[in-house]
């Protein structure tokens, strides 16, 4: 939203909404407890605390490693491998945007989301140590610069990547440094709406890769961590209602909020209703112990997912 304050922005990025956060948190166990027992004819049991995933060199690495709780925050594109996780997820580098995509994208909105959909992608190359993380960051700086960021602003930045692209650990990092660098740029020149739209498209990607697994195998570990993201989806249309009188950001929140309702008609239970929610950390601090759903949920929200990644990939 051209003109607005952006220093507003920034404590959505750092400190999270707590508040917003403990209202939809509360609101959808209380529904749970309303809702009629016929929506749900699958029921994922989790008896002992299920595995989580430590992110190599994320900055919320000390969030999502080793304490069973759920992540509800919204990770930046070089940091979504949160999401998917690679103890449940193949490599497949067919499943991944191409790289000659980026001259088909003439408008801001798209190139923003398309930023964050190639940002997920090398993450997702560099968790699993893939010599293809060099060309998916060519086509990174190739949309940067169509989003009029100079190239000396992120040009040491790169220098350092070419220098450390076969060490996934520190290209993660300084790909983390350099989306900061984007994120900051738009903060400056008053352009918040490509920067929520930038996480936007970094976190259906995310979702796509992970619901990509569900084609061939229900692993009921993949199905927690697509059904676990009802908060995280949450917590980014709360940051992105802020914006919703802009026209690009309210295009994306409305396929999104699609998705929410969905999401909404999976429920997660927590064991011994022992709940605690970090706000500095972004997370809930809880170890699921049933997660109910129908088929017919399940493949809607898959559906969804892949229509909205489509529209992103103007496919």
């Amino acid at each position: 939203m051209k003109g607005s304050n952006h220093k507003a922005l920034i404590p959505v990025f750092i400190a999270g909404t707590g508040i917003l956060l403990l209202s939809f948190f509360f609101q959808s166990c209380s529904d749970q407890k309303k809702g009629d027992a016929d929506l749900y004819s699958e029921t994922l049991s989790f008896q002992t605390a299920p595995e989580t995933d430590t992110l190599t060199a994320s900055s919320v690495e000390s969030s999502s490693s080793g304490s069973g709780g759920i992540y509800y925050g919204i990770y930046s594109p070089a940091e979504v491998s949160g999401i998917f996780g690679r103890k449940h997820i193949t490599y497949d580098p067919d499943i991944l945007s191409p790289v000659e995509n980026p001259n088909i994208f003439s408008t801001r909105t798209q190139i923003a989301l398309n930023l964050g959909v190639y940002g997920a992608d090398l993450s997702y190359i560099q968790m699993f140590g893939s010599g293809d993380a060099a060309k998916y960051l060519d086509v990174i700086l190739k949309l940067t610069g169509q989003l009029g960021i100079p190239g000396d602003y992120i040009s040491g930045l790169v220098k350092r990547m070419d220098d450390n692209i076969s060490n996934s650990d520190s290209l993660m990092q300084i790909s983390i440094e350099a989306f900061n660098h984007i994120n900051k740029f738009l903060l400056e020149e008053n352009e918040e709406d490509l920067a929520y739209l930038i996480l936007a498209g970094a976190w259906i990607e995310a979702m796509y890769i992970t619901a990509h697994d569900l084609l061939n195998d229900n692993d009921p570990d993949v199905i927690k961590k697509i059904i676990e993201q009802k908060f995280s989806l949450n917590y980014l249309l709360s940051s992105m209602k802020n914006y919703y009188n802009d026209t690009n950001v309210a295009y994306v929140y409305r396929r999104l909020y699609v998705l929410k309702k969905y999401l909404n008609k999976t429920e997660i239970e927590f064991r011994e209703q022992k709940i605690k929610i970090d706000k500095e950390n972004k997370e809930i601090r809880a170890t699921p112990e049933n997660i109910r759903f129908s088929p017919e949920t399940l493949n809607k929200i898959r559906e969804i997912i892949l229509e909205l990644r489509n529209q992103i990939l103007n496919k």
